[in-house]
C-alpha cells in the first residue's frame, strides 16, 4: 500500500458564486486523473473553522501520485471572514470563480431554498425582503474587489456562466490549463447539468429532499442514491426540475432591483475590463 501524499494545502479552491455552475465544474475537475477533490462544499472557512487546520489539510492527503488537490465551497466568495481565513492559511492557492447573470442566480437560490422547505409560502419579492443575502450574493463587484486585494490576479480565474453553457469543454479545458494538468483530457458527461435549479413545487409535492435524507441514513438507500449518477437519472432529474410552467422570472425583477444589478455590473466591468451589457 502506498504512503499517502501529504499535499498539506489545497492547490486550488472554487469559491463561488453560489448557483452559478460550480457543481458542474467540480464534477468536471474531479473526473481528471491528475486532480483530487475530497468532497464538494467542505465549508471549512465559513462554518467548520473550529475543527482546525490540521483537520482541513488532512482532507487533501491522497495516495495518488502526480496529483493536485482542491475543493469547492461556493459560499466562501460572499463571506468576508471566510475569504480572510482562506488567504491567511492558503495564500498561494489558485482561485476559481463562476459568475452568473445576477437575477438568474438570485432566483435560482430562491427556488433552491423553496425546494427544501424555506420560503415555502413566500413569493420571490417577499423572500428577498426576508433574507437580504439572496440579492447580496448576486452583487459581485465588492466580492471581486476584495478577492483582488487578497490574491494575485494571476492566481485567479473567473468564468462566465453563459460561456459554460455555450462551450463547456472549452471552459473546463481552460481550467485544466490554469491548474497545470493535461488540458487535452475530456471529462465524461462534460455537457451534463449538475445541481440544476430546483422546481420548488414539484420537489415539495414529491418531498424529494426529505426522501433523499432518509435514503442517506440506511445502507439500502445509499445504493439507491448511486442511481443519481447514471446518465438517464440525471436527464430525468433535469427534466423534472425544469417543468415549472409558472416560472415567469422576468415578472419578478422590479425596476429598482434591475437598477441595483446594473449599477453593480457597471462596477464589475471596470474591475474585469469586460462588458456585461448582456446582463443588464
Amino acid at each position: 500500500m502506498k504512503d499517502k501524499i501529504h499535499n498539506v494545502k489545497p492547490d486550488f479552491v472554487g469559491i463561488g458564486a453560489q448557483r452559478a455552475g460550480t457543481s458542474w465544474l467540480y464534477h468536471a475537475l474531479n473526473a481528471h486523473p491528475e486532480i483530487f477533490l475530497p468532497l464538494k462544499e467542505v465549508h471549512f472557512f465559513d462554518e467548520k473553522y473550529e475543527q482546525g487546520t490540521d483537520w482541513y489539510f488532512s482532507l487533501f492527503e491522497t495516495e495518488k501520485e502526480h496529483t493536485i488537490t482542491g475543493e469547492f465551497t461556493p459560499d466562501y466568495m460572499s463571506e468576508e471572514h471566510a475569504m480572510n481565513r482562506l488567504v491567511e492559511h492558503c495564500p498561494e492557492t489558485k482561485i476559481l470563480v463562476v459568475l452568473r447573470e445576477p437575477f438568474e442566480r438570485a432566483y435560482s437560490a430562491y427556488n433552491l431554498y423553496k425546494a427544501h422547505g424555506r420560503f415555502a409560502d413566500m413569493s420571490f419579492e417577499e423572500a428577498i425582503l426576508e433574507d437580504k443575502n439572496i440579492v447580496r450574493k448576486s452583487l459581485y463587484s465588492e466580492q471581486i474587489k476584495r478577492l483582488f486585494k487578497l490574491f494575485p490576479k494571476e492566481n485567479i480565474r473567473i468564468y462566465d456562466f453563459d460561456d459554460v453553457s455555450n462551450d463547456p469543454l472549452k471552459v473546463v479545458q481552460d481550467a485544466y490549463s490554469f491548474l497545470g494538468v493535461d488540458k487535452t483530457f475530456v471529462p465524461p458527461g462534460v455537457k451534463e447539468k449538475y445541481n440544476v435549479g430546483g422546481n420548488a413545487k414539484i420537489q415539495n409535492v414529491l418531498n424529494l429532499p426529505k426522501i433523499q435524507k432518509k435514503l442517506q441514513n440506511n445502507s439500502v438507500g445509499k445504493h439507491v442514491l448511486k442511481l443519481k449518477k447514471f446518465r438517464v437519472i440525471v436527464q430525468l432529474k433535469d427534466w423534472l426540475l425544469n417543468q415549472d410552467t409558472d416560472d415567469k422570472k422576468d415578472l419578478y425583477c422590479s425596476h429598482n432591483l434591475r437598477n441595483t444589478f446594473k449599477e453593480d455590473l457597471l462596477k464589475l466591468e471596470v474591475l474585469l475590463n469586460k462588458s456585461f451589457s448582456k446582463w443588464y
